[in-house]
């Protein structure tokens, strides 16, 4: 599968569904509770969204301490409760997320269960962030009606879900918890095909991505003082910006590759540079803004965006 990884552009898209801010403090110790959504069934680790937002963080100059994953697929609300008693994890966490209910809709349990299992668990996940609300958010169930799994079904299928998602966003509103809609995300898969992984259920590495866009959107990102960005560990430059027809960019760690998105997030341009500088003709490119991906041979990567401007 092909590895898919679009979080370069997350800080500047996005409509996020904002509530309390989320407080990132390094280092980051993140623990995620869920099922195959957290899991990332049918993708590759580090398409996981929760990989995917630490990769993001540790791009921006934070150090990932632990990233602990608790989920398997076709977890219900209680199999989730269950299997945090078998683990037992520490209080230690700082960033804690949440995102259970799909399996307790699909498996047809009792829908009068899932509020009082739901604020358990999310209460839970407040003692494992030490106590501090600040650090905890959780994600909207997203609606599987619109993959071509659940497309023989999608009427019933949306109408639950919205209803699982009420009462997941009220009681996480009740609790002081920023609470992410991501379900509007899952709903492009039916014009999005690529937001679908190979089972034709799943979410795919991209859609994942988006995910983590509107996470970062309700996060607070000041890093803490002294810790510098990729851009100034490797004294990257991509200039000039905006942009007429031809950009340029330096780095002190030679270059790999550079790939270059749309606002859409689709890939328009790869190119493979393998020297610290590099000149790239866009002058096809139509103004506005667009978004990249430089890969050092090092492995460390380094996103941003830039403006292309026509006379």
């Amino acid at each position: 599968m092909k590895k898919i990884t679009l979080f370069i552009f997350f800080l500047f898209l996005g409509i996020a569904s904002r509530g309390q801010e989320i407080h990132v403090s390094n280092p980051i110790r993140f623990l995620a509770l869920g099922d195959s959504y957290t899991i990332g069934q049918s993708v590759l680790v580090s398409e996981r969204w929760p990989n995917q937002l630490a990769s993001y963080l540790e791009n921006r100059g934070f150090t990932i301490g632990k990233l602990e994953i608790i989920a398997r697929t076709g977890w219900r609300t209680d199999d989730l409760q269950n299997n945090i008693e078998l683990q037992n994890p520490s209080n230690d966490y700082n960033l804690v997320s949440l995102l259970i209910g799909v399996n307790n809709q699909f498996q047809g349990t009792s829908f009068e269960k899932y509020p009082t299992e739901f604020r358990q668990l999310l209460n839970q996940a407040i003692q494992f962030c030490g106590g501090k609300v600040a650090g905890v958010f959780v994600l909207s169930i997203p609606d599987y009606g619109y993959t071509p799994f659940g497309t023989y079904n999608r009427a019933t299928i949306s109408a639950q879900i919205d209803m699982y998602n009420q009462v997941n966003r009220r009681i996480s509103e009740e609790l002081g918890v920023t609470y992410i809609d991501i379900t509007t995300i899952s709903r492009e898969a039916e014009e999005k095909p690529q937001y679908i992984a190979s089972d034709n259920l799943h979410p795919s590495g991209q859609m994942y991505a988006q995910w983590v866009r509107e996470v970062i959107q309700n996060m607070d990102l000041n890093i803490a003082p002294g810790v510098p960005s990729n851009k100034e560990r490797y004294r990257w430059n991509l200039y000039p910006n905006p942009v007429i027809d031809e950009v340029r960019g330096t780095s002190a760690v030679p270059i790999a590759s550079i790939i270059i998105y749309d606002l859409s997030g689709e890939q328009i341009i790869y190119r493979s540079i393998q020297d610290n500088a590099f000149s790239m003709d866009i002058s096809d490119l139509s103004s506005g803004v667009y978004f990249y991906r430089t890969i050092l041979v090092n492995k460390a990567e380094i996103s941003g965006k830039f403006y292309v401007r026509k006379n």
